[in-house]
């Protein structure tokens, strides 16, 4: 009997914790496959160095900031990163995008894109981590599933054409983004 108890428990356990870590995913998947329309919205991620271009798209700006023009970008090695405060490993490599990004300014730029989160989270974080470069935000996660993202964090590399070189999902370090710079992009740091 104490057997089947603990076995009721632990298989709820396991429910419970996978819920929760689809929790946010889950809820932006819903959104697009709503009937929403999603421009360009990808029923499978496509490989992660198959090239595309970086659709001309506005997003909305971070914290009430401007509006932010992927276009804008073009002319310089660009870094997008997704993240969420909801994300534990968006939140532990978000240092090490801010250290890359002042380490290579000038020569390279970096889009962070908020992902389905709530900005009473998210502004205090990035305030408290001193987040310096662009931000934008993507609320309905519309932007990110538009391109073929499916995990958090994505990290695309673009060249300074706006196309998108690589492509990669979980967490970097910063040897990681170095290396992947300069295999992707021909950027030495």
């Amino acid at each position: 009997m104490l057997v089947g108890v603990v076995l009721v428990v632990v298989i709820l356990a396991a429910v419970a914790v996978a819920v929760a870590m689809d929790g946010p995913q889950q809820q932006g998947a819903q959104t697009a496959a709503s009937g929403e329309a999603v421009e360009g919205l990808q029923t499978e991620a496509p490989p992660p160095d198959r090239s595309f271009a970086l659709p001309p798209q506005t997003l909305q700006g971070f914290a009430g900031g401007p509006d932010v023009e992927l276009a804008q970008f073009r002319g310089e090695p660009l870094v997008v990163n997704f993240w969420a405060t909801w994300c534990a490993p968006c939140v532990k490599e978000m240092p090490e995008f801010q250290e890359a990004a002042e380490a290579l300014r000038g020569r390279v730029t970096f889009l962070g894109v908020n992902v389905e989160d709530a900005p009473p989270n998210a502004e205090p974080f990035v305030e408290r981590l001193g987040i310096d470069y662009p931000l934008a935000i993507d609320p309905q996660r519309e932007f990110h599933l538009a391109i073929g993202n499916f995990g958090m964090p994505t990290t695309l590399l673009v060249d300074p054409d706006g196309v998108v070189r690589y492509r990669y999902t979980g967490p970097l370090t910063r040897e990681d983004l170095d290396r992947l710079l300069a295999e992707h992009l021909g950027v030495q740091t």
